[in-house]
């Protein structure tokens, strides 16, 4: 996940940077709430047991992984053309509450990522337990079952 730090409020001095800083900021704000929407369609999917559409889902979340590394990548070159500046004291709680709110969702998304996982993982043992279930069901229906006759056993060769 792109780190959220690397756009740093102290930078921001002129509107023009303000702006562009904010829109930074709200890049990332609206892709993390798009990856906690993705999170919840995903954790459908998963009690589900949809794995084709699971697949297409992580790759859309994939895709909204990469713009958010984008825009994060993005705030470090501004913050990187702006080291020289001094913020007026509005802009800069503007930016920390935009800042703080990342990374809460960010908070947010990796404990739903740790519980999709762990949800994986119950998900897949559970579905072992059914297969070896299916499996000594079969075994015990074939031990149980009539032989199959592939021929004649005796033959009446006298007639």
């Amino acid at each position: 996940m792109a780190d959220i730090a690397t756009v740093r409020p102290e930078v921001a001095d002129s509107d023009e940077e303000f702006h562009r800083l904010v829109t930074l900021l709200d890049e990332q704000r609206a892709a993390m709430l798009e990856l906690e929407a993705l999170g919840r369609d995903r954790r459908a999917l998963v009690s589900a047991c949809d794995g084709e559409a699971l697949l297409a889902l992580l790759a859309r979340r994939q895709g909204v992984i990469e713009r958010l590394g984008r825009a994060a990548e993005a705030g470090r070159r501004v913050r990187e053309a702006w080291e020289q500046g001094t913020p007026a004291t509005w802009r800069v709680r503007e930016v920390r509450r935009r800042i703080e709110e990342l990374i809460a969702a960010q908070a947010r998304l990796e404990k739903a990522d740790a519980d999709d996982a762990a949800l994986l993982v119950a998900t897949r043992e559970q579905m072992a337990r059914e297969l070896a279930d299916l499996a000594t069901g079969q075994r015990a229906v074939r031990a149980y079952a009539p032989g199959r006759s592939d021929g004649a056993r005796y033959q009446d060769a006298k007639g």
